[in-house]
């Protein structure tokens, strides 16, 4: 008899299962980031979850490495991690913009005319530099010119942009006597990073606009009467700022603008598939609404190969690819990544590095005065306060492996004073901050190094240094990939990597330490 679920399967009855699981569970752990020279590093992001695979498929991963570290500078930020299988890597990709020469467009056409009724622009963006042109102005997509007269950093329909740390929704439509509200600016919490993927989505729904990132609004709803159209036919842009030269350099995969409807109007979770121009309700982000018929304007899957320009809307608009932006394997839709911790700071440039999104923002460094801390997620170093380096972050703990462990807390601060001593590690973290007399205490992570190391495969960050004594400086510690399923299902058929394979309470489990792949 064979119990699962709840179900009792009597004698005579019998169930068939598949010999290979169609979902594994996951821990990801990127590396972290380097000690500095007072500042420690912080920790790599964590995540986990469920991840559904195709019959057949082969994950390949790839495991970061920690950031390094020296005297007198900044630790650097440690690598990401990620992994994604083989089939469905096919159905995704991005495009390429260098940021010097290179821009998609496509005419004007009517479908892009919102006036003062819904609409949603949305898109994957993945930032290769920021603010690198002459302007300081990041193009996601604009539609042409709204009227001559307009200042020149607005004078659109519409368009999204980024610039001085803000998400804003642009227009100027030559109405007589609008000399405020040109823009509606959301700030996140955390300025966007090179490196990392962003879902950036913004939808008017009445007079309701809302920016999201990443599923989560950014600031709040703010309220306005403009119309958002055209009155001069110029083209949409992706990637420039109408025909200025204002370049932009990133990936982006996945971009549709939908006339009619607000998809997202709370906080919702961004969909793990390509979007399609026509859905229903809760479908492809959730919670979503639906969208029907020609609602969708435009639709670029950016699937890699010979297709990535095409139009997947109802339209079938034709685009422009100007100096031939590349079609990438780089997407963000199927590929589960976590992203490196932030390096520390050092006595001579104080503020620790930004964490990527989702890793800890590096622990400040600074002599006489206190550095800043690096913006970022999870467990983080704190500043050096003086007198004592500030406590390493608490990594998140889990028991994937078969026994509870902290993974990629950030580790403490450094003092930075003969008398100061430095923080304690945070748990999963790595050596904690060193005074000039004082070493902190090493976390209680997987696998841990030596006292002046960062905790091996746990995406610790790396320990501050005592600036006069150099060698005491932490790497960030490396990440790690685990897979687990139940053990009723075959053992994997082929692996390359040299993963540790354990079962464990009735699990299949899969350990990587370096970059490999596990086939079903």
């Amino acid at each position: 008899m064979y119990i699962e679920s709840g179900l009792d399967i009597g004698p005579g009855m019998e169930i068939s299962l598949p010999p290979y699981p169609t979902t594994v569970e996951y821990l990801l752990v990127a590396g972290g980031g380097g000690g500095g020279a007072i500042g420690a590093g912080g920790g790599g992001g964590v995540v986990f979850g469920n991840y559904n695979i195709p019959a057949a498929a082969t994950i390949n991963t790839t495991i970061g490495g920690g950031g390094s570290s020296s005297r007198d500078v900044q630790g650097t930020t440690g690598s990401n991690s990620s992994f994604v299988n083989d089939l469905d890597l096919t159905k995704s990709g991005s495009i390429y913009l260098n940021g010097t020469s290179q821009y998609l467009t496509t005419p004007y056409n009517s479908v892009f005319d919102f006036g003062s009724g819904d609409f949603t622009i949305e898109g994957w963006y993945n930032f290769t530099t920021l603010n690198g042109n002459s302007s300081g102005i990041d193009t996601l997509v604009i539609l042409g010119n709204g009227a001559a007269g307009g200042p020149a950093y607005i004078s659109c329909a519409w368009g999204i942009t980024y610039n001085a740390g803000a998400l804003k929704l642009s227009r100027y439509d030559g109405t007589p006597g609008i000399t405020t509200d040109y823009t509606l600016t959301f700030t996140p919490s955390t300025p966007l990073r090179t490196g990392a993927w962003y879902h950036v989505a913004c939808t008017k729904s009445g007079s309701d606009v809302r920016m999201f990132l990443n599923g989560y609004q950014v600031g709040t709803t703010q309220s306005t009467a403009n119309t958002y159209s055209s009155i001069n036919s110029n083209p949409l842009y992706v990637g420039s700022f109408q025909n200025q030269g204002y370049l932009s350099n990133f990936n982006v995969s996945n971009l549709r603008i939908v006339k009619g409807v607000a998809v997202y109007t709370s906080n919702f979770t961004p969909s793990r598939n390509a979007l399609t121009a026509t859905q229903a309700a809760n479908v492809n982000g959730s919670p979503s609404a639906a969208i029907t018929g020609t609602q969708t304007s435009l639709l670029l899957n950016t699937v890699y190969g010979a297709n990535y320009l095409k139009d997947s809307s109802s339209y079938n608009l034709t685009i422009t690819n100007v100096n031939s932006a590349t079609s990438q394997t780089l997407e963000p839709i199927y590929t589960v990544t976590s992203y490196g911790g932030g390096g520390g700071g050092s006595w001579s440039a104080g503020s620790g590095n930004d964490g990527k999104y989702g890793g800890s923002g590096g622990g400040g460094g600074g002599y006489p005065s206190a550095g800043s801390v690096g913006a970022g997620f999870q467990g983080q170093g704190l500043n050096y306060t003086g007198t004592t380096g500030g406590a390493g972050g608490v990594g998140v703990i889990s028991a994937i492996t078969g026994t509870s462990y902290y993974w990629a807390g950030g580790g403490g601060g450094g003092g930075g004073s003969a008398s100061s001593t430095g923080g304690p590690g945070g748990f999963g973290g790595g050596q904690g901050g060193v005074g000039i007399s004082g070493f902190g205490t090493m976390g209680t992570g997987y696998n841990n190094a030596t006292t002046g190391g960062a905790g091996t495969n746990t995406g610790g960050g790396g320990g501050g240094s005592d600036p006069y004594n150099p060698q005491n400086i932490g790497t960030g510690g490396s990440g790690i990939a685990v897979f687990r399923y139940p053990a009723i299902f075959n053992a994997a058929s082929a692996t390359t990597g040299s993963p540790i394979i354990s079962t464990v309470d009735g699990y299949r489990v899969y350990i990587f330490t370096g970059s490999g792949s596990i086939t079903f």
